[in-house]
């Protein structure tokens, strides 16, 4: 289908390739593609036709995995820490200006 006999319209835009050709291209490309693959694509996404819940952690079950290997615990990682915040005085009375404490504004 990408390398065969094209035909264009009048404008230049391409024509739709014929309806069996089409067919086989579809065809062809899902034999190529591997069941345990469409499976395990289904349940990733949450279609499954498990009605007992059995498969309904299958979505978040390689991403817990990775996350509890990269991500520090909490004991690790305090956002409150002062030191992991170090950030200037100035900067925090720069972001903590209200609009009373501005000059007035005149226009654009």
């Amino acid at each position: 289908m990408v390398s065969g006999k094209k035909s264009f319209t009048k404008g230049g835009n391409m024509r739709a390739p014929q309806l069996d050709v089409l067919c086989k291209f579809v065809i062809k490309a899902w034999n190529d593609i591997d069941a345990e693959t469409v499976i395990k694509s289904f349940k990733k996404c949450g279609i499954s036709n498990s009605l007992d819940g059995m498969e309904d952690d299958y979505l978040w079950q390689d991403e817990e995995k990775a996350e509890a290997e990269t991500t520090p615990s909490d004991t690790e990682l305090d956002p409150y820490d002062d030191c992991l915040t170090n950030v200037p005085q100035d900067v925090i009375d720069l972001l903590m200006i209200s609009d009373d404490e501005q000059e007035d504004f005149e226009s654009f």
